[in-house]
């Protein structure tokens, strides 16, 4: 039986360090999507793991994201969330921009 898909804009997301609890919604920011095989959106039933991301300090960190569908079928991505200082975000926003050609 085929598996469900996970399907995301961003593999490698940036955010602010910060002392708040739970600050980002990464799957919004990954643009992360799920979809049964036969192309029905369960991106409701998307999961991802942040068990190991510490956003109080700076780094690179592995997330799982996972989704099981109504047949009980799992699929499994990864995406990596990078925990930078203020002042870095803000080279990677204008050099992200820069490329696309934005202003």
């Amino acid at each position: 039986m085929a598996k469900p898909t996970i399907t995301m804009d961003l593999r490698d997301v940036y955010v602010q360090k910060t002392k708040i609890k739970d600050p980002y919604n990464i799957l919004d920011l990954a643009n992360g999507k799920a979809f049964a095989a036969d192309g029905t959106d369960i991106t409701d039933s998307l999961i991802i793991s942040l068990k190991k991301v510490d956003f109080r300090n700076v780094g690179d960190y592995e997330c799982t994201m996972s989704v099981m569908d109504s047949q009980g079928n799992l699929a499994i991505n990864y995406l990596m969330v990078h925990v930078v200082p203020a002042h870095r975000l803000k080279n990677i926003f204008k050099i992200f921009h820069a490329k696309r050609g934005e202003r």
